[in-house]
């Protein structure tokens, strides 16, 4: 039987499916090479890479790829020969030779050593240590800002009264298994902690979920499975996912957490803002930060993403990089003069109420408003620069708002 014109594929869709083949059968001859059928969630974005380059190009390279690192391989230590840092009468010891590290700590009687085997951070680092079949978090963790050890961030409140609780805070089963399971891939096997497939870092199927399901689909020659397309979530949705380690705003809320802290707690802080809205996917996290890459630290880079929705002012003046800097700095340290003032507390209300006046306004009005002072660095004022308490962590503060001078941290 002849085939008409009109039914016989055109020379570009015949040539676009031969590519498409190609680049398939390229695939998978990779993925028999890198994978083994049920194992193939243990490496990796190696067995991602070869149909997915501008998801994996960058990603070793992303703070979430180094969420963990392990012993001979931690980057935070292997510079560093020896830590020290003494409080109430302790004394804690980091020490690394031959890429191998020993946390210690000594009352100057005794002392407790045991082998470093898993960093937790890219930057700052704390480590969760193994003791007698339990795991603990030190009670030290090492912060670039200072170059140094200092109490762990959240552990301010513990006053060690043996050296035992001076060596850490001991983990329950369900807190070893979120402090994992948040930095580091294939962990948990029939839903208990297993560390012996361990992959540091968060990988593809950390958040992909399906992706062994996927590549033994791409093996077998079925291409009819895939993993959930995050990027057709919404907002809201997002924010609940990404929420699951960076806490969501339901997170915080039921467990009443309150004051500066709040700041590292991106999706919350991002749901407070009078613009947020959760079937906008302008606003989501995603739409600021790419996962797959390293964050991007350069303020006016995030111009673009303002203005997906703002405007800009023609009166307004551009500013600089040291500038913006100068401002977040200034900002910074006006919030938490505000914040530590006897008025404090009866400030935050009013300021409170103030956010909530202005909330049904903002959400009324369907044409964002521009902003009068500035073209460029709308994160520098907008989203300020906040010190957790212990003073060696910044973050800007999710919470899109007009930061006033003396305004104290909006709880």
């Amino acid at each position: 039987m002849m085939l008409s014109n009109s039914m016989r594929p055109s020379t570009s869709s015949r040539r676009g499916g031969v590519r498409l083949a190609l680049r398939l059968a390229q695939c998978v001859v990779v993925m028999v090479a890198l994978v083994s059928p049920g194992r193939a969630a243990s490496h990796g974005v190696s067995a991602c890479a070869s149909c997915h380059r501008a998801q994996t190009d960058f990603q070793p390279q992303s703070q979430m790829a180094r969420a963990l690192e392990i012993a001979r391989n931690n980057s935070v230590l292997e510079s560093r020969d020896r830590l020290t840092f003494a409080q109430a009468g302790y004394t804690w010891t980091v020490s690394t030779r031959d890429g191998r590290s020993i946390y210690s700590v000594t009352d100057g009687s005794q002392t407790i050593s045991v082998p470093i085997v898993w960093g937790f951070g890219a930057g700052n680092q704390t480590w969760v240590l193994e003791r007698d079949g339990h795991f603990y978090e030190s009670l030290v963790s090492y912060y670039p800002t200072i170059h140094g050890l200092d109490i762990t961030t959240g552990d301010a409140t513990i006053h060690p009264h043996t050296l035992e609780q001076a060596f850490g805070r001991r983990l329950d089963p369900t807190d070893a298994r979120t402090c994992f399971g948040c930095h580091a891939s294939n962990d948990v096997v029939d839903g208990k902690l297993d560390l012996t497939a361990i992959h540091p870092g968060i990988s593809c199927a950390h958040c992909h979920g399906e992706t062994l399901q996927h590549l033994n689909s791409m093996l077998s020659g079925d291409l009819t499975v895939y993993p959930t397309d995050l990027s057709r979530m919404d907002a809201e949705d997002i924010s609940d996912f990404c929420g699951r380690c960076h806490r969501s705003f339901e997170t915080v809320v039921r467990s009443h957490w309150h004051g500066e802290a709040t700041v590292r707690f991106q999706p919350y802080r991002l749901e407070l803002s009078a613009c947020f809205n959760g079937a906008d996917s302008r606003i989501s996290c995603v739409a600021c930060h790419d996962p797959h890459k390293p964050l991007v630290t350069r303020l006016s880079w995030y111009d673009a993403k303002c203005l997906a929705c703002h405007t800009l002012n023609p009166h307004a003046r551009s500013i600089t990089d040291a500038q913006a800097d100068r401002a977040s700095h200034s900002i910074a340290a006006e919030i938490a003069a505000a914040s530590a003032s006897p008025q404090h507390a009866s400030a935050a209300p009013a300021a409170a109420e103030k956010v909530t006046a202005m909330a049904p306004a903002a959400l009324a009005s369907s044409r964002p408003r521009s902003c009068p002072v500035a073209t460029s660095h709308c994160i520098a004022c907008h989203m300020p620069l906040t010190q957790m308490l212990g003073g060696h962590l910044w973050f800007y503060d999710h919470y899109i708002r007009v930061a006033r001078p003396g305004q104290p941290y909006p709880d």
